[in-house]
């Protein structure tokens, strides 16, 4: 009996917690919100993985065409039927490694792809091989506006990374501020209940509704749209992939409780937890990203190809 009191008052919590939230709208508002946002960041990701895979079959297509007609032209080269530049004749070693009909090695999407497409754009998947200089490689790539490769697509992970801690906070801000600014904290603090009852029962509410709408609605269109997401394998990655996104939610959660138990006002509560997002979410990876620039800086696209070109120049002199 003693064990399930604080079983039972925590389940009184949550129900009265949800009434309260379904009531004001705040709960409804806030779910909408996130799944209106999934839903795009999804459909971005679905769209961007049905690209990638058109342009493989694209590309195996092209390169099977191109090889029938390099065979074409080779066979009527060889009985004299057409003379051809050095560069366009097929009989030519050189031409036909080169540019006529190198080969592709491509990369196939993952069939959870569509959940982070990210910066994907830079590393395409699929790259023609030819015995041609590396410098080509710089011209070989597939060309996208720069600002979206620099910053990546609105995809699903952008919505869990960036948006979904502005929802938390929109959640948690004032989990016991309120209580304590509308005067009932004291009174239930005199009832047979814990503080950390309270907030347990009141961080549930808040955790369930995000999740609910965050890891089965992309889940449930993966598996519905892209059967290649139905193996067990594939299972196993998706219940990786939930876990993570819990526990990335629950964070955002924790550090609310812990803003609110220093006993500042809801607003104070608000503005602290804004500028922790932006620290974490915003500054602290460009920080890091000029740290490892600074530490170990990429190379410069210019500076290898002319170092290319002067190294080919010499050995051609030799």
């Amino acid at each position: 009996m003693i064990s399930s009191q604080p079983r039972s008052t925590f389940w009184l919590i949550v129900r009265h917690e949800a009434r309260i939230m379904f009531r004001d709208g705040t709960l409804p508002l806030v779910a909408a919100v996130l799944a209106l946002m999934v839903g795009c960041g999804l459909f971005v990701g679905l769209a961007q993985a049905s690209l990638r895979d058109r342009m493989l079959v694209d590309v195996v297509k092209h390169e099977r065409e191109t090889q029938t007609e390099n065979r074409q032209t080779l066979n009527s080269v060889l009985a004299g039927k057409e003379a051809l530049v050095p560069f366009s004749n097929p009989a030519n070693p050189a031409a036909l490694a080169g540019t006529l009909a190198g080969r592709h090695a491509t990369l196939p999407n993952a069939a959870l792809a569509a959940l982070s497409v990210g910066q994907s754009d830079l590393m395409p998947n699929y790259y023609r091989i030819t015995y041609l200089s590396k410098v080509q490689f710089m011209y070989d790539t597939e060309i996208e506006n720069p600002w979206n490769l620099l910053s990546g697509h609105f995809d699903l992970s952008f919505v869990i990374v960036f948006v979904l801690p502005l929802l938390v906070i929109a959640l948690a801000y004032n989990l016991l501020s309120a209580e304590r600014e509308q005067g009932t904290l004291r009174m239930l603090c005199s009832q047979p209940i814990s503080v950390v009852t309270i907030l347990g029962g009141k961080v549930f509410v808040r955790l369930l509704a995000v999740l609910a709408v965050t890891i089965p609605l992309p889940l449930a269109v993966l598996l519905l749209i892209r059967p290649e997401a139905r193996g067990a394998e594939q299972v196993m990655l998706m219940l990786s992939w939930s876990m993570l996104v819990g526990s990335y939610a629950l964070f955002w959660f924790v550090l609310a409780v812990l803003v609110n138990a220093a006993g500042r006002s809801s607003s104070a509560n608000a503005l602290i937890m804004a500028a922790i997002w932006t620290v974490l979410v915003l500054i602290l990876p460009v920080a890091l990203n000029l740290v490892v620039n600074v530490v170990s800086p990429a190379p410069s696209r210019t500076e290898l190809a002319s170092r290319t070109r002067v190294v080919t120049a010499d050995a051609l002199l030799e």
